[in-house]
């Protein structure tokens, strides 16, 4: 499942377009698709592919943030399956300080469930909460700003990581037509 493209357009491209032009098909293969679909797709990956889609999935879908990623493109998205290769991934490339914060956000994620399930989480001012619950929700969230924070001052270095790795080991991705 190789992508097959020319050497030139291969070397054109960089970062993110990179990335998500070698995982092309099996993107447009999961788009709008259900949970299973997604993971039939995922399992047929090589072992580096499923590394690369991993954490594509992971730069593509923390723009707004930790929250927006596990409540919604890994857990709600049907990827919880693509975590250890995210994991494996960012050991792969040697990105330590990035392994360190997607540890502790899943950490964080996984203790804050009843939180995270709470209806009123992102609309809280439309509801009246007890001062707890409102503390609780003031706490955790100046908390998880601070794992984003962390986050974003190491992304563009996990990118060119990965494009490096990516790179130096082309033919587990592309094979060229040229």
């Amino acid at each position: 499942m190789k992508l097959e493209i020319s050497k030139r357009k291969f070397e054109s491209l960089k970062g993110l377009e990179l990335f998500q032009e070698i995982l092309r098909d099996p993107i447009n293969q999961v788009i709008g698709k259900n949970i299973k679909i997604k993971r039939l797709v995922y399992e047929k990956l090589s072992s580096s592919q499923k590394i690369l889609f991993s954490l594509l999935l992971m730069l593509a879908h923390t723009k707004a943030g930790w929250l927006e990623f596990y409540h919604g493109a890994l857990f709600r998205g049907g990827y919880e399956q693509a975590y250890p290769a995210l994991k494996d991934g960012l050991k792969l490339i040697n990105d330590p300080e990035m392994l360190i914060i997607v540890n502790k956000s899943l950490k964080f994620y996984e203790e804050n469930q009843e939180l995270l399930s709470f209806d009123g989480f992102f609309n809280e001012k439309k509801l009246e909460l007890s001062e707890e619950r409102q503390i609780s929700l003031k706490v955790f969230k100046k908390s998880l700003f601070s794992i984003d924070q962390s986050y974003f001052s190491l992304r563009e270095n996990t990118i060119q990581k990965l494009e490096n790795y990516v790179q130096a080991n082309r033919e587990e991705f592309v094979t060229f037509t040229d």
